[in-house]
Order: structure tokens, then C-alpha cells, then sequence
């Protein structure tokens, strides 16, 4: 039976989403469905997870972010309990307002995943973009934790100060955190407030591209590779989609073996494009610390 105080975390996740989802719609430009949330005791989970089908962690329902109580209100680091509510929306939000997961990729190797764990380049995809989105949504209230919060993000270092570009012996295209900050510092500008204290970040010399939030979305969801469509499956394939290119494979494939290749990139309607040396430098210094 759930405690008496439930309905004050029903209540904490109800707030957060209202005030904070309305900002993603508004810097994205899309909407999506009626988003449902389930405060669970006993939950066999540590956390709060997205569930895209009723089988799945026993969500009752399609479309519903389900947490265990506990984190709500987490004493692990403030505002825990906003990133990881807007962190599983935004898996909903990439499923509904942009394009399902393409399958299989949104399973981590065990079903958990770390903000700097070197995992499968699928599971990279799928959280460092809702991570993105939970950073970006409420960056003025995430600012330097959990995870470094925003101004982490953008400065590449987690809360302890280590690097995320990549960590220690990781790959970067396989971190959800170096993915992210990719993400992040292609639609960030200079007067995007994610110093410690809510003021513009310094200038990154890597960094002097700010592109639409709104393209982004749309380049994920138009791209095609080989001429097929498809549900991008890793950041190697985001890459390619970015850039209007698949030359990217011969520089990264000599950081990592995860990296895949294709002939071509296309999309299934016009859209703009932005320069290529300056989405490249971003995702090497995101994800290898390369400039």
C-alpha cells in the first residue's frame, strides 16, 4: 500500500512536468500527447523509467512515466527528482513528437545506465537525448546538479569535475553524457544562461554554432542513410544526419570501432543545412576532447 503522503510526490511530478514541459514544446516547436505519470511504492526499479508499452516494467498504460516515490524527493543531489521526471519525458517526447526508438535500441545491457558509462551505442542515443532535453528544459533550475547540471554539460564535467569527453577509457559516441553535450552545444548560444549562476557561459572556441532546436528535431526524424528510412539508432548515424554526410566514419572510426558506416545521406524533405567543419568540431570535442 502506498504511504499516506503519496500524493505529495504525485503532486512534486505533476508540477514539475507543467512547468517545465511547456519550455520544451516552445524551444522545439513540437508537441506530443497527453504525458501520464505513476507514482509506484515497492517499484523493482532504483529509479523513475519511461514505458512505451503496457508490458513494459509494469506500466498499466502506453505513455507514462512511472517513479519510485523515493526519488521524487532525492537526497542524492538537488533537483534529482526534476532531471530524472523531465529525463523520462523526454523518452516519450523523442518517441511521440519525433520518431519511435528504432528497435532494440533503447535497451541498455542491463537495463540501467550511467552518466558516463561507456554503453551500447543504442542505449547512448536514446538517454543522452532525453538527457539533453532535461537539461535544456530546465537548465535554469538544473544548473550544477545532478550530473553537473547544465553548466556541467556545456563545460563537459560531471559533478565530481572529471571529464565526460569522453571519460576515463571510455568511448564518447557510446556515453550518454558526451552525447548529450554534443546535442546541447548544437543549439546553444551565447546568451544560453548556463554559467554556475545562471549567467551566459564563457565563449568555447569549439563553439560557434547555434542552430535551430526545431531542425534538429526535424533532421532526426527526415534523415535517410542508403537511401532507406530509418529510426536512428546511434549517435554515429545523428552524426551523419547532422552534417549531410557520411564522411564523418573516416575520422571517428580511427577513436572508436563503434562507429558505422554509410554511402549516402538523404532526407525525405528540404531542409537547411549548417556547416559541416563546425558541427564536426563539435562532436569531436563532445565525444573525444578533440579540437
Amino acid at each position: 500500500m502506498l504511504p499516506a503522503s503519496i500524493t505529495n510526490y504525485a503532486a512534486r511530478v505533476y508540477i514539475d512536468l507543467r512547468s517545465f514541459i511547456p519550455i520544451v514544446y516552445a524551444r522545439f516547436g513540437r508537441t506530443k500527447q497527453r504525458s501520464y505519470a505513476e507514482v509506484a511504492d515497492n517499484d523493482p526499479t532504483w529509479g523513475i523509467h519511461y514505458c512505451p508499452t503496457t508490458a513494459y516494467y509494469g506500466c498499466q498504460a502506453n505513455d507514462i512515466i512511472k517513479t519510485n516515490y523515493t526519488r521524487v524527493f532525492s537526497t542524492l543531489a538537488p533537483q534529482d527528482g526534476l532531471f530524472v521526471s523531465l529525463h523520462e519525458f523526454g523518452h516519450g517526447y523523442q518517441y511521440y513528437a519525433v520518431e519511435p526508438w528504432a528497435t532494440g535500441s533503447n535497451g541498455c545491457s542491463d537495463e540501467s545506465h550511467g552518466w558516463t558509462e561507456t554503453e551500447n551505442i543504442g542505449c547512448a542515443m536514446v538517454e543522452g537525448f532525453a538527457d539533453f532535453i532535461a537539461m535544456l528544459g530546465a537548465g535554469t533550475v538544473i544548473v550544477t546538479s545532478p550530473y553537473g547540471g547544465d553548466h556541467g554539460l556545456e563545460n563537459n564535467l560531471d559533478a565530481s569535475g572529471q571529464a565526460t569527453n569522453p571519460p576515463a577509457a571510455g568511448d564518447g559516441v557510446r556515453v550518454e553524457a558526451a552525447v548529450a553535450a554534443f546535442l546541447y552545444d548544437m543549439v546553444d548560444g551565447e546568451s544560453e544562461p548556463d554559467g554556475p549562476t545562471n549567467q551566459p557561459g564563457p565563449s568555447e572556441q569549439f563553439d560557434s554554432l547555434s542552430a535551430s532546436a526545431g531542425w534538429l528535431l526535424d533532421i532526426m526524424k527526415y534523415c535517410r542513410l542508403n537511401g532507406q528510412p530509418l529510426q536512428l539508432s546511434g549517435p554515429d548515424q545523428l552524426v551523419y544526419c547532422i552534417e549531410g554526410s557520411t564522411s564523418a566514419y573516416s575520422v571517428a572510426s580511427t577513436y572508436s570501432a563503434a562507429w558505422r558506416s554509410y554511402t549516402s545521406v538523404s532526407y525525405k524533405q528540404s531542409l537547411p543545412s549548417y556547416s559541416q567543419s563546425l558541427i564536426r568540431k563539435l562532436w569531436k570535442y563532445n565525444m573525444y576532447g578533440v579540437q
